[in-house]
């Protein structure tokens, strides 16, 4: 009998292929039975290993001394796919990628031809040891292509193949990875253990919450309004529809709603017993926003269920429901996802097993995009359209919330996107409703101490720039000055998020009769819970502006609290479309003054104008359509939402950080993620600057962290 896997140092039996190819293959056929006409998951996991039958790797499999990677195996099960492609045309040629690429990635469809001319020696022949497997993927294959086809545009063929690639390579990887894992870490395999609860049970949990929250409210007007939210979205989510939009104001409840909208239109599809929305996959702009809102969820639903997935989760913990959740987040099993857009839209776009592997849980799931007026410009239309195939083709509810719309509807450059329902069809009068606050422009450019003159008329104030460095020279300006407020407070990440974290919570539990300024970038414009008297708000995008006086008089107990808009003299703006979006806003106020801000009418033109000056390359800089959609590894490279030309570096400085585990040098998973709350973003120009040295890695800085501001530009 052939050998899939073995310890022979552990002295155990051997994990025997057919047992592995059986288990791998039943277990994708099952992940991809929604959304997989062609039995692409099945026929992968079948044929994904059947290279392992070659003798080379029979001899290494039972060696005590063997180097990982060093006999192949994947090109194996690939080869008699060649042989079944006039039978199923692309299909199979996308099969083959699969197991082409289950340890690799997958690679371009282009280059598949000359991958599989490339034969290992020790593969030569392998095909005559898949006489069975052979027979059974073309009986798979052969009923599965006797399936009706799909009446799609010529437009979306290649983004459903590419789609259903990705989503059946990530059923196979998953399916691969669990029954390697029961085989060699079975403690680990039973950790996994996890059965969700029926979703009228999350809803019980919700309605509670509700209930709480609504005795102890007092009367206001925002809260009848956040009420009617949370009512339009519950019974919005019963409609047919699967693209929705919210869009209302800052700290109307948003969270909350799309929390009831989620759970109600999961429910609707469990009750008509269709395939219904698994899993509820919310995804947010920011990280400290991340870290926010599925705290909310956890409280109300319970720990167990929700998981948080972003670039700097941190569960490094020994208690085994921790243990439970880390596991869960590597394939996003459980019914809540917190995550960010970058982590969603990455994976989306990605060929690499690691980052795909949870892609096949997306499918009948409900996406909610949050602030997704924040999606990068350069990638919007790649975006939007892949978000199309997934409601059209994979089940997919998606829901978009913002405070700001975008132009969605009208747009010649998104045009075939689609168009949403609205889930507050009047939603221009709830913003007209909700005005908690003033705005006033302040003509002429301020220098640092000019501004902190203005601020110091108000106990309670919040002033948000655009850059860091703009950040730490008027927090140090303020420091040396201050004689009016009792606390004060920098907010950027030149911080690491630990340090963040610390001082939002700080600003959050300070006393009514503290006085307190704040100083930060747009990191504290979105998903913060805390409210000032006053917000003073550089010149910036329209979106940004309005986001930041969510923070003023968020509770609308004030009346009305005051933003006002400023320059700073000799500001620069070093990212040109930052620049256009706000040489935009400027032009926009010069127009029809500061009524803009609160007009959902204003905002609209505000982002149709920046897509007329914008060319329809400039919303897919990548061009991510036709064939190329199927250059896995090329679209993989290409496709990025943010800056690539930041560094993460680790802050050792930092009096709290863990030394005993960064000198471990393990480099797993795990000592990686108990370093992550140490990091900071910084240029490759400044990491070079400052001489900065790698660890495993990373790029590291020893210098003093600063006890407000982090690390001093």
């Amino acid at each position: 009998m052939y050998i899939a896997h073995s310890q022979p140092e552990k002295h155990i039996p051997p994990h025997y292929l057919n047992d592995h190819t059986e288990a791998v293959m039943n277990q994708a056929a099952i992940f991809s039975k929604s959304f997989d006409p062609f039995s692409m998951g099945g026929i992968g996991g079948l044929m994904h290993d059947q290279g392992k039958k070659s003798d080379a790797f029979q001899a290494y499999i039972q060696s005590e001394n063997k180097v990982r990677g060093s006999v192949k195996h994947a090109i194996g099960g690939a080869l008699v796919l060649r042989d079944m492609e006039e039978m199923g045309g692309i299909i199979p040629r996308l099969i083959s990628l699969i197991v082409l690429g289950h340890h690799a990635g997958l690679s371009n469809h282009s280059q598949l031809n000359s991958k599989l001319r490339k034969i290992p020696k020790e593969l030569v022949g392998i095909e005559k040891r898949m006489i069975k497997e052979k027979e059974l993927a073309v009986k798979l294959l052969h009923k599965a292509m006797n399936n009706p086809t799909f009446k799609l545009e010529k437009v979306d063929q290649y983004w459903y193949l590419s789609t259903l690639t990705r989503f059946c390579f990530s059923a196979v990887i998953d399916a691969d990875w669990l029954d390697a894992e029961a085989y060699f870490n079975p403690k680990k395999a039973y950790l996994r253990d996890y059965e969700a609860p029926k979703v009228t049970v999350f809803l019980e949990k919700l309605n509670q919450h509700m209930e709480h929250i609504e005795k102890k409210a007092k009367p206001s007007l925002i809260n009848t309004v956040r009420k009617q939210i949370y009512e339009a979205a519950s019974q919005s989510a019963l409609k047919e529809e699967s693209f929705f939009a919210l869009h209302a104001p800052t700290g109307s409840g948003k969270t909350l709603a799309s929390l009831s909208f989620a759970l109600h239109h999961v429910n609707k599809s469990e009750c008509a017993n269709k395939y219904y929305n698994r899993r509820i996959i919310f995804a947010l702009p920011l990280t400290n926003v991340t870290e926010q809102t599925s705290s909310i969820y956890r409280s109300i639903l319970g720990e167990e269920h929700v998981i948080e997935h972003h670039s700097q989760v941190e569960l490094g913990s020994n208690s085994e429901e921790m243990d439970k959740r880390r596991l869960a987040t590597e394939n996003w099993d459980r019914p809540i996802i917190v995550t960010t857009t970058v982590q969603l839209f990455e994976s989306l776009f990605s060929k690499q097993p690691w980052q795909t592997r949870k892609l096949h849980r997306i499918a009948n799931s409900v996406i909610v995009l949050d602030e997704y007026q924040k999606l990068p410009l350069h990638v919007l239309k790649p975006i939007l359209l892949q978000l199309k195939i997934l409601r059209e083709q994979f089940g997919v509810t998606v829901l978009l919330m913002s405070a700001t719309p975008l132009a969605l509807e009208h747009s010649k450059a998104l045009e075939g996107v689609g168009t949403p329902v609205q889930i507050l069809e009047q939603y221009e009068a709830t913003f007209m409703e909700l005005q908690r606050v003033d705005y006033k422009q302040i003509e002429q450019p301020l220098a640092p101490g000019d501004l902190l003159t203005k601020m110091k008329e108000h106990e309670s104030v919040l002033c948000i720039v655009n850059t860091r460095k703009e950040a730490q020279q008027i927090f140090k300006t303020l420091q040396e000055g201050n004689k009016c407020w009792d606390k004060i407070y920098h907010l950027s990440t030149t911080m690491c998020s630990r340090h963040r974290l610390k001082v939002i919570n700080e600003i959050g539990s300070l006393r009514k009769n503290e006085s307190v300024a704040v100083i930060s970038t747009s990191i504290l414009e979105a998903g913060v819970d805390l409210s000032f008297e006053a917000v003073f708000r550089m010149y910036g995008p329209l979106d940004s502006i309005i986001q930041a006086a969510g923070r003023c008089n968020r509770e609308g107990k004030l009346g009305k609290g005051t933003v006002y808009l400023f320059d700073l003299i000799d500001s620069v703006y070093s990212e040109s479309f930052y620049k256009q979006s706000t040489d935009e806003t400027r032009q926009l106020l010069k127009e029809v003054g500061v009524s803009a801000l609160q007009n959902p009418k204003e905002c609209i033109r505000y982002f149709r104008r920046i897509y007329s000056n914008t060319s329809e390359n400039g919303l897919d800089i990548y061009q991510l359509n036709g064939e190329k959609l199927l250059e896995f590894d090329q679209v993989s490279k290409d496709f990025k939402m943010i800056d690539d030309y930041s560094v993460s570096v680790l802050c050792l400085g930092h009096p709290e950080f863990p030394h005993e585990i960064f000198e471990t040098k393990e480099m797993t998973r795990s000592w990686f993620r108990k370093l992550q709350p140490f990091l900071i973003p910084l240029s490759e120009k400044l990491a070079r600057l400052n001489k900065l040295k790698k660890v495993n890695q990373l790029y590291v800085w020893e210098g003093q962290y600063d006890d407000f501001v982090g690390f001093i530009l």
